[in-house]
């Protein structure tokens, strides 16, 4: 055994992430209870038709997604990842807060105008929250030492919030369903007053932490290099071509060595060719969403009747949390040895599986709902499709993140990672434009018209995939030398 393995072994998780653990684990039971019954109290408080309220729906979770960059921007640039999450846990309570009190029908108040105000304020706040909090985990490990507890880390926050998730997703509806205040059928103001309460609990049990904490303070953000580097070289680049100059570079990027140095320039070029296989993932997540939107309401119309229990429809969603607990460990070890062994080896080839398998699970979705417009069926005929579905996830995000983080400089994998949300944030999109548009008047034609668009989207990965060049870690690694011996020789000359 060697000196390295020996001190990782030694070396204890550290002392702050059981706080931060707790804190993922109620924030996520916040979050998917809200969004388990988004589709239907649209539906059925707001008055919204089916398309809309699914239009809705993914508008609500794509921004959430999309506000992760502008929560990794307030945390490079000003106050910091902890004062960051601090603030806009503080934010997300205000909109639960918001919308419990404009669900309190004997105060009269114009759920027209404050709903949708409570909605914004609870996207910005949950998605400010989502990325730094990952980042912040991370920067309680030292490395090397801690690679592995790192590595235990990442394995428990994706638990925790599985576990989050399937809690909230069997408990919410009941609440939606059995719960009657105030005279009226259903009791939104406790379905979201509680979520305000735990999210209370969720912060309490972060600041409780605060004297274990490892704080990386902020640097600048490196998001905002990237785009001047690339700004910077297409400028150069112009210029160039309008002199008709004979100096013509290598790569476009390249006219950004003067000013931004061959390190940057050569971390952008990295980040660039991932961000190039991100290209086709937006459409996995336009499929995968549809769980908690159309695939809800499809339940919605089936027999939820199994003898000794009822289904609420937007329990059904409980099944991904269940079947992606179960499948993890089986994939670790039995399905991915098995595919080493017939040479399915890499996260490219992993995603394109599981690119597959969401064509597979939506044309079951579509001879599912076939039956549906003809019969009274049991909800339990949905369970095929989300088994199909959950093996997609862990084929395509596990494998996902890992692709992106070991491609990615080490600079540059908050940027990866933003981008990759953004990925999400643009599948919950395309949802809501195709649904918002009400191209197709049958489901089926819907359900069939994404498979379709699953089958081109894993084609082009296939191709990118095929022609990708893996990053060389060790030309970075000679550059950061570089840097650090000619930082020296200008100190020992500002010295002299």
């Amino acid at each position: 055994m060697s000196e390295e393995t020996q001190i990782q072994r030694k070396s204890k998780i550290p002392k702050s992430i059981p706080f931060i653990l707790v804190n993922v684990f109620l924030e996520r039971y916040c979050t998917a209870g809200v969004l388990a019954i988004l589709p239907l109290f649209l539906h059925i408080k707001m008055g919204f038709d089916k398309n809309t309220s699914t239009a809705i729906f993914h508008m609500f979770e794509g921004m959430t997604f999309l506000f992760t960059v502008g929560g990794a921007v307030l945390a490079d640039m000003s106050v910091g990842l902890y004062k960051s999450i601090v603030i806009m846990s503080s934010v997300y309570i205000v909109g639960f807060t918001v919308m419990t009190l404009a669900m309190i029908d004997p105060l009269n108040l114009p759920n027209e105008i404050l709903v949708p105000i409570a909605l914004t304020i609870m996207v910005i706040g949950c998605g400010c929250i989502k990325g730094n909090i990952n980042v912040f985990g991370g920067n309680q490990h030292k490395l090397p030492e801690q690679e592995r507890q790192l590595q235990i880390y990442f394995s428990a926050q994706y638990f925790s919030l599985k576990c989050g998730s399937l809690l909230a997703r069997f408990t919410f509806p009941i609440l939606r369903e059995e719960v009657k205040c105030f005279g009226s059928n259903n009791c939104f103001s406790l379905v979201f007053g509680i979520p305000m309460v735990i999210m209370i609990f969720a912060l309490t049990a972060f600041l409780c932490g605060s004297s274990y904490y490892t704080h990386v303070p902020a640097n600048g953000n490196v998001l905002i290099k990237l785009f001047k580097c690339i700004k910077h070289a297409l400028i150069q680049k112009k210029i160039q071509k309008r002199e008709n100059s004979t100096s013509e570079k290598q790569h476009w990027l390249n006219y950004s060595i003067d000013k931004y140095g061959k390190k940057l320039v050569l971390e952008t070029k990295m980040t660039l060719k991932v961000l190039v296989i991100f290209i086709p993932v937006p459409m996995f997540w336009a499929l995968h969403m549809q769980q908690s939107s159309r695939w809800i309401f499809q339940a919605s119309q089936m027999n939820g009747d199994i003898g000794f229990y009822k289904i609420k429809p937007d329990q059904m969603i409980v099944f991904n949390s269940v079947l992606v607990l179960i499948l993890i460990p089986l994939f670790e070890r039995l399905v991915y040895p098995l595919m080493e062994k017939i040479g399915i080896k890499s996260m490219l080839q992993r995603m394109i599986c599981g690119n597959i398998c969401t064509i597979i699970a939506f044309i079951v979705s579509a001879i599912v709902e076939t039956q549906v417009q003809k019969n009274y069926i049991s909800m339990l005929w949905q369970l095929p499709q989300f088994f199909i579905i959950a093996m997609a996830e862990i084929f395509t995000y596990l494998a996902t993140l890992n692709f992106a983080y070991k491609e990615a400089p080490a600079s540059m994998k908050p940027v990866i990672i933003s981008f990759m949300y953004l990925t999400i944030a643009s599948g919950d999109f395309i949802v809501a434009l195709i649904s918002g548009t009400r191209i197709f008047e049958s489901q089926v034609y819907e359900y069939l018209f994404f498979a379709f668009l699953m089958s081109l989207d894993v084609a082009l990965l296939a191709y990118l995939a095929n022609n990708y060049q893996y990053t060389d870690h060790e030309m970075i690694k000679s550059l950061d030398e570089e840097e650090k011996i000619n930082k020296n020789s200008e100190d020992v000359n500002n010295k002299v």
